[in-house]
């Protein structure tokens, strides 16, 4: 499979070829800009292969530089390359659906791509998935959880539901031969992140379904905290389906089943949860509030042991959920800058969190439309397009369809290749 470094190297390349022609000719990037019908920060995001633009810009740049044609050619070597890229994650994801159902053999896949894709220190989670799938139905839950959370975030549910699915299905069984509480314990876990990634790929019955065998399981062992955490997704799937009324509904009620003294990382999560269906409903007062309570709770994080399943929230998720709050509220420059902390300590802390990444972009993208900053919006939105591209979950078409629909009145060449671009991406999918 062709690595998204190689894609990513290959558009600087292209860059580079740029910046050589245009400083051949005696020309900055000023001068340029107005010859290919862009702007010149367009200039300087192409040159170090930050943005991508369609071929006729390369056909404009070839033409005012005298450069024979050399751009255009290495502009469709480029796109050759993506379309490549393309039919491989599509035919991959048609091998999956057609292949006999063994588990093992798909996180093996998986976790393999997924490795070629991150840095060296992560290699030493191989030896935690032979590990995982060694292991009978009912043993080594909290392996497979933490297997797939590390999968989750870099390749997004689309890909996982299924083996998920098996599992949860077989540890069921389990369940009713033998209901022993650990065995319960295992399966409300993994219920809950198999509802998750069901989340994740818009299938949202089965979210729905395994939210709640979560929230069952949950009471019969007495833990508030994963009984809350399973409302809490559910609030979270109510605000993506728009529901917001619902969604907070949901979330006091978790904040209310959580009452006794939860750890300090679930209560940011509980908090956050109540803060975005707040700012759904345009309650600002409340929102705010109920991002104070979380930024409040994770000061005090580390303070307990936090169950396995709370491990992905963090500083970048306690941001990056204030800015969807500020964002959902109107407050487009706060919004902005949380964003923008969010996608910073993810470069220097998660880099493999790739599905966040594309989100938090899609956001940042419109925060600065509403700005009014329209081709710095469409440089973020092709961002996002292009980090899109190595990863599978349902709900990245719909995040930057978004940010697509809001440029749906935009009349500049940024904005139209930018719809032209994402019109391609969601056909792809």
């Amino acid at each position: 499979m062709i690595d998204p470094h190689e894609v990513v190297a290959a558009r600087r390349v292209l860059g580079r070829q740029l910046a050589k022609y245009r400083q051949a000719a005696g020309l900055n990037q000023h001068q340029l800009a107005p010859y290919t019908h862009y702007g010149r920060s367009t200039i300087a995001n192409v040159e170090v292969g930050r943005q991508n633009v369609p071929r006729r810009f390369w056909e404009r740049a070839d033409a005012v530089l005298d450069a024979g044609g050399a751009l255009t050619a290495k502009y469709d070597e480029l796109a050759s390359l993506v379309q490549r890229q393309r039919r491989e994650i599509a035919q991959a994801s048609v091998a999956r659906r057609e292949a006999p159902h063994d588990d093992s053999g798909v996180l093996s896949g998986l976790l393999g791509h997924s490795l070629a894709t991150v840095d060296q220190g992560r290699q030493a989670t191989a030896a935690l998935h032979e590990e995982v799938v060694n292991t009978t139905v009912t043993a080594g839950a909290d392996r497979l959880l933490q297997l797939f959370l590390q999968l989750d975030a870099e390749v997004g549910g689309d890909d996982l539901y299924e083996p998920m699915t098996r599992h949860v299905g077989r540890l069921a069984r389990a369940v009713d031969a033998s209901p022993r509480p650990a065995t319960l314990h295992s399966l409300g876990q993994l219920s809950q992140m198999t509802g998750w990634l069901a989340l994740d790929g818009n299938r949202h019955g089965a979210a729905r379904r395994n939210f709640t065998t979560a929230v069952y399981v949950a009471h019969e062992t007495d833990d508030g905290s994963l009984a809350a955490s399973a409302l809490a997704y559910l609030s979270l799937q109510a605000t993506y389906r728009d529901h917001p009324k619902r969604a907070q509904a949901l979330a006091a009620t978790a904040v209310q089943a959580a009452a006794k003294a939860p750890t300090p990382l679930v209560r940011t999560m509980l908090e956050t949860r109540l803060a975005r269906a707040h700012a759904k409903l345009g309650n600002r007062p409340e929102s705010l509030a109920a991002l104070g309570e979380a930024q409040e709770a994770y000061g005090r994080a580390g303070a307990a042991d936090e169950p396995l399943w709370i491990s992905y929230v963090d500083e970048i998720e306690v941001n990056a959920q204030a800015g969807a709050c500020y964002l959902d509220l109107g407050l487009h420059t706060q919004a902005g800058a949380a964003l923008a902390r969010a996608i910073a300590l993810l470069k220097a802390r998660r880099p493999e969190r790739v599905r966040d990444h594309v989100h938090y972009l899609s956001r940042l993208a419109k925060c600065r439309l509403l700005a009014g900053e329209v081709e710095h919006a469409c440089q973020t939105g092709m961002e996002a397009l292009d980090l899109a591209l190595t990863i599978g979950p349902s709900r990245v078409v719909e995040r930057i369809g978004e940010f697509d629909a809001a440029l749906a009145s935009v009349n500049t060449n940024a904005a139209r290749d930018f719809r032209e671009r994402f019109a391609v991406f969601a056909r792809s999918r």
